[in-house]
């Protein structure tokens, strides 16, 4: 009863400013959301004169950028935006272990689209609980991946040739890196941490981490992906979940990446 009043209570939650948590809640007095809070912007930069395409795009701006269901008095049109209390009751469950409060918030990353090799796999051993793991695979439809698989430049077969003292030269044939945003190895086999090969489209320094790379972290919102690490965040010990936190910082702001690299290892 007091989770369903938290939720009706539209305070902010995981992923939100603000959000301090149920428990902060129920010892605050059980205040009630602030209707000054920031309303759903319009979509923009969209100028088809089709009203369908108009839609679509849309749907799809609101995919990218809404990451968190609309309150009441966001003002919202889309009566379908906002998540009844009714609609979570049935997916409520008791996660008392520290492997499954784990296992949630790698979830919270899974679906965001920070892909997490092996993860869905190694949440059960069973094949009727694990046949359909679609759900962690949501990232394979990004603009991002979906452009990296399917390029709209294809490279020609044929390589031109030039004279160079009346000797004909062919051009060298370039080779793009084999490593391409498919990975699939078991859980936990690779660290997060654990540095690639250099890649010069990073453009950070040549610094690349094998875990996630520029199409995970390309159309996310950086800072809402950020207060879920530090919201999800256990205790003054948390070191899986820290360096997860800076396998991401690493691709979004790599200095600061250096910056923590250095401070633990002076030389």
């Amino acid at each position: 009863m007091q989770l369903e009043e938290f939720w009706e209570s539209e305070v902010p939650r995981i992923g939100e400013e603000g959000a301090e948590g149920w428990a902060a809640w129920v010892s605050s007095g059980r205040k009630q959301a602030n209707p000054g809070l920031p309303t759903i912007p319009p979509a923009s930069g969209i100028t088809d004169l089709d009203p369908y395409r108009q839609w679509a795009a849309r749907e799809q701006q609101a995919d990218q950028s809404q990451n968190l269901p609309s309150r009441s008095f966001e003002g919202s049109d889309d009566p379908y935006s906002s998540t009844l209390f009714s609609d979570v009751r049935a997916l409520l469950i008791p996660l008392r272990s520290s492997s499954a409060k784990a296992a949630f918030r790698k979830t919270w990353l899974s679906v965001l689209g920070l892909h997490i090799p092996g993860f869905s796999a190694s949440l059960s051993d069973a094949i009727e609980v694990n046949w359909d793991d679609r759900w962690s695979a949501g990232h394979l439809t990004k603009p991002s991946y979906l452009s990296a698989l399917f390029p709209r430049e294809t490279l020609k077969q044929w390589l031109p040739t030039e004279a160079t003292g009346g000797v004909i030269v062919g051009r060298e044939k370039e080779y793009a890196s084999g490593f391409g945003p498919l990975r699939s190895w078991g859980h936990g086999v690779l660290n997060p941490l654990d540095l690639g090969v250099r890649s010069e489209k990073l453009g950070n320094g040549g610094i690349t981490v094998v875990f996630w790379g520029v199409e995970d972290v390309e159309g996310l919102e950086v800072s809402f992906v950020r207060r879920i690490f530090s919201q999800l965040r256990l205790g003054d010990v948390d070191m899986e979940w820290d360096v997860l936190t800076l396998a991401f910082e690493a691709l979004v702001n790599v200095k600061k990446y250096v910056f923590f690299i250095m401070k633990r290892n002076p030389a």
